[in-house]
């Protein structure tokens, strides 16, 4: 899960949203058309999104934004609120994806198509959306992402890790810094954030 939620200087003991709403990936972000090289990337544990149900607004599957803006363009763009999905809807999703073997999940995690999670989401979103994700050749098809509004509270213990280019490492390394070191883990900007995140496997496990 992705998201804007805090200044590099500030404690992750809690902390809410600086902006309206924020919006969050499950699994690796999209490295397509462009990778997020130079990102900095916030993996946050599943126990994140439970504690903020009273934040939820809506999720989706696919990439609501592509829909919104015709980038997607199987799914007519006036349809992007209707395809939209309530924390029940989305919950029922994400236990299908928990029953799956680990191959797949890693392939659902890596937005890459999977036959038996479409099958098994099949009803719980409409047919156009599960065709496509099947059919089209963009990432896009099968972004899964929720978002929150500006109640939502993160606490240190909803954090996996953070991934940071090595470039803001002396930032970091200042006293008013209070992120728990253990979490910060520095990669080069020169590649790719997703080189480091697949190196630590964090879309390989299913705890987001």
């Amino acid at each position: 899960m992705l998201g804007r939620l805090f200044s590099l200087r500030q404690s992750f003991e809690e902390q809410t949203s600086q902006g309206d709403r924020e919006y969050f990936d499950i699994g690796l972000p999209m490295s397509e058309p462009l990778s997020p090289a130079g990102t900095i990337a916030i993996v946050l544990e599943r126990s994140f999104l439970h504690r903020n149900e009273v934040a939820f607004l809506w999720a989706s599957v696919p990439d609501n934004g592509g829909v919104k803006y015709g980038f997607l363009p199987y799914v007519q763009k006036d349809h992007y609120k209707s395809i939209r999905l309530s924390y029940l809807q989305f919950s029922e999703i994400l236990e299908q994806l928990d029953l799956l073997p680990e191959r797949c999940v890693v392939d659902v995690l890596a937005k890459k198509k999977s036959e038996r999670f479409c099958a098994a989401i099949r009803g719980l979103v409409i047919d156009t959306v599960v065709d496509g994700m099947l059919a089209q050749p963009m990432q896009a098809a099968r972004r899964i992402e929720f978002c929150l509004d500006r109640k939502l509270t993160v606490l240190d213990s909803d954090i996996r890790y953070v991934f940071v280019p090595n470039t803001y490492k002396e930032i970091l390394s200042r006293d008013a810094a209070k992120i728990e070191p253990s979490k910060v883990v520095y990669y080069n900007p020169k590649y790719s954030v997703m080189d480091c995140l697949e190196k630590y496997e964090v879309g390989c496990h299913w705890r987001i």
